[in-house]
Order: structure tokens, then C-alpha cells, then sequence
């Protein structure tokens, strides 16, 4: 213990000084509370906008932000524009004032030494398309990867428009349902005492009922993705989710499509393969994946070809892992990862067409059933009726 010297006389006594061990007690607290944090994992709140970020919804409603910005981007940067004419040119036509403010925010952080890629970072953009501009910036590539990008983008919002048409078909099911079905409650109504003049009245309920219904299963329909997230057991629904005989085939072919299309894309903006393969993954959006994804990682630092390290992933099947390994040993793999996962795309469209047609035979089969009940309700109501009221008619006459 070091010596102390008494204070002056008429001084009060100096306050004692913090321990030597204080710092380093902090220190501790300060990493094992790191420890416990990181093995807590992210927040539920975290994990929902992780998952808010992949859902197809957002996808869809922020691709013609994206896509306006890049597309602009890569037109003015092939004219010979500077990046700072290019991005005040970008900004003043923005669709949005909070579209504008980050525009305005990357020319900032460009103004202050940033490269381009990484400012792009406050544009909104998808962390697989930032990784691939700042693998393509590296290798001076940048200007004429971004045509390429587009078009990706551009390919997969088409994807998203054909399924989303094929998710309309039940929808229409779902409008009989909503406006018809109320119409064959009309025998019920009637049995239970209701006269004609009621009839207007109980349809409208019913369709306001149906109208209830509807909206409330649709917005179960965008939130059910955000459930495993926020209960935290991503992996174990994804797995799950690919085991099922219909939907596992489906998010198969989906989930082989991104993967080929971002491998390409990496691979086309120069990335090497360990940081494609990981980009390619990540595209995919399945937490399942990604024990895979550093399997394959391994195999390929082990001196393993791209082809078997795909095939750690048991996503592929054998003709488009084989189609895969010849375009690796003949040098296309800039090209046939993409166009391979064009077809996988249009594949698992073809699934979910058959999918709701399956959906809607079953619906269009109960509705008839339903139909014809009412059908029989509503005449064995309309026969009550008249008899009741004959009966009322001869009493009268008596």
C-alpha cells in the first residue's frame, strides 16, 4: 500500500483514491457483459427487422427505389460523370424527400474520404447488392458490373411479379367466398324467422364478416414470416419448413435460384470464391443454410472445387450440380450460375402454380358443397314459409 501524507492543517482530508484494481474489475464486467450479450444473441426487435428486411413484401415495395438509384448510377458513371455531378443529378430528381436525404448523405460521406460503395451504405440498398458493388469497386470493375447488377435486380422483381400473379388465383376464390357465401345463409336466416324485407340486411352482415375475415388472414399472411424471428427459432421452422413434401420442393428450387444468381454475380464482379459462397448464402434467407454455407467454405480452402462445395449444401439436384461442375472446368461460371438459377426460378413458379391450383380445386369443391347447401337451405326456408303462410290464410278464411 502506498504511503499517505496528512493533509495540511486546516484542510479538510482528501477523499480516498479508487483502487488500482477498479479499471481492471471494469474491464471484466465490461467483457463479461459483452459474453453474456453475445451469448444472448441479437434482440428479438433485431431479429424482426433482420427478417422485415428479407421478406418478400419489403423486397417488392423497395425495388423501384433501388433499382432507380443503381440503374441512374451506372448511366451516368458510363457517360463519364463524376461521382459527386452524378449523385447531386440522382438526388434532385429522388422520388422522396427521405430518399433525397440519403442521397444527400452519401455525397457527404464521400465529400469526407468514404469510398463510393461503402457511402452507399445510408442508400437503402440490400446488404448482397452492397457486398457485390464493393467486391466489383475493388477490382476496378465497378462500372461495368453495374449494368449486370441491374439486370439481376430487375430479373428478380420479375420472379416476384409471376409469383405474386400466382398467389392472386385464390384470391379470387376468396371473392365468391366473401360475396357469395352470404347469399346461402338466406334459407338459415329465413328458418330462424327472418322475413324478406330482413334479407338485405343479414347479407350485408355477412359480407362484412367475410370482409373481417379476409383482411385478417391476409395480414396473418405477411406476418407469419415474422414469427419465427421474433420467437427465435429461424432454423428449426426452416428446417422444418424444407422437410414438408409440397412447400420443401418449392423453397428448394427458390432458395437454388438466389444462391446460383449471387454466386454468379460475385463471381462476375470478381469476388474470390470463399466471399462468394458466402454472399450466396446469405441471399438465400435460410438460417438452415448457413451451417452449409461455412461447410462448403471449408471445403473450398481445403482445396475442394466449387462444385463439391455446393454440394455440401444438399440443395442442388444432381443436373444442375453437374451443369455447375462443367461450367467451373470450362470457365463459365460468370454466366451459367445465373442463368441456372433463372431456370430454378421459373421452376419453383411452376410449383406454386401448381400448388394453388391444387389450393383452389380443394376451395372451388367446398364452395359448390356449400352452394348447394344453401341452395337446399334456402328452399326448404322458402317452403316453411309458404306453408306457414298458408296456414295463417286458412285460419283467417276460418
Amino acid at each position: 500500500m502506498e504511503p499517505t501524507t496528512p493533509p495540511p492543517p486546516g484542510e479538510p482530508p482528501a477523499a480516498p483514491s479508487a483502487p488500482r484494481l477498479a479499471p481492471k474489475v471494469a474491464a471484466r464486467r465490461a467483457a463479461a457483459g459483452s459474453a453474456e450479450s453475445a451469448a444472448r444473441g441479437p434482440s428479438a426487435g433485431a431479429r424482426v427487422r433482420a427478417a422485415w428486411e428479407r421478406h418478400p413484401l419489403h423486397a417488392f415495395l423497395a425495388h423501384r427505389r433501388r433499382i432507380t438509384l443503381l440503374r441512374q448510377l451506372s448511366d451516368l458513371l458510363r457517360a463519364g460523370q463524376g461521382v459527386p455531378i452524378a449523385l447531386a443529378t440522382i438526388a434532385r430528381y429522388a422520388g422522396s424527400r427521405r430518399q433525397r436525404q440519403r442521397i444527400e448523405g452519401v455525397a457527404a460521406r464521400i465529400d469526407a474520404g468514404s469510398g463510393l460503395v461503402d457511402a452507399l451504405r445510408l442508400a437503402g440498398l440490400d446488404p448482397v447488392s452492397i457486398e457485390l458493388l464493393a467486391a466489383a469497386e475493388e477490382t476496378g470493375t465497378l462500372d461495368r458490373f453495374l449494368p449486370g447488377l441491374v439486370a439481376r435486380l430487375d430479373g428478380a422483381q420479375s420472379a416476384r411479379w409471376r409469383l405474386l400473379s400466382i398467389l392472386l388465383y385464390p384470391c379470387y376464390v376468396a371473392a365468391l367466398v366473401v360475396f357469395l357465401g352470404p347469399a346461402m345463409s338466406f334459407g338459415e336466416a329465413m328458418r330462424r324467422g327472418a322475413s324478406l324485407d330482413q334479407l338485405p340486411r343479414v347479407y350485408a352482415l355477412g359480407v362484412g364478416r367475410n370482409l373481417l375475415a379476409a383482411c385478417g388472414l391476409l395480414l396473418l399472411a405477411v406476418a407469419l414470416p415474422l414469427l419465427p424471428s421474433l420467437l427465435g427459432i429461424e432454423e428449426r421452422w426452416d428446417r422444418l419448413r424444407l422437410r414438408l413434401p409440397l412447400l420443401g420442393a418449392l423453397h428448394r428450387d427458390l432458395y437454388a435460384g438466389r444462391l446460383l444468381s449471387v454466386l454468379g454475380a460475385s463471381l462476375a464482379a470478381g469476388t474470390n470464391v470463399l466471399r462468394a459462397i458466402e454472399l450466396a448464402v446469405i441471399a438465400t434467407g435460410s438460417p438452415a443454410l448457413a451451417r452449409g454455407g461455412v461447410a462448403a467454405m471449408q471445403q473450398v480452402a481445403a482445396g475442394g472445387t466449387l462444385s463439391d462445395a455446393i454440394e455440401e449444401l444438399r440443395l442442388l439436384d444432381p443436373p444442375t450440380l453437374g451443369s455447375l461442375a462443367v461450367a467451373e472446368r470450362t470457365g463459365d461460371l460468370d454466366t451459367v450460375p445465373y442463368r441456372l438459377g433463372a431456370e430454378l426460378a421459373v421452376a419453383a413458379a411452376r410449383r406454386l402454380r401448381a400448388l394453388m391450383m391444387t389450393v383452389i380445386a380443394i376451395a372451388l369443391v367446398l364452395l359448390v358443397l356449400k352452394i348447394v347447401g344453401g341452395v337446399v337451405a334456402s328452399f326448404s326456408g322458402t317452403m316453411d314459409a309458404l306453408d306457414k303462410s298458408m296456414d295463417q290464410l286458412i285460419q283467417e278464411g276460418r
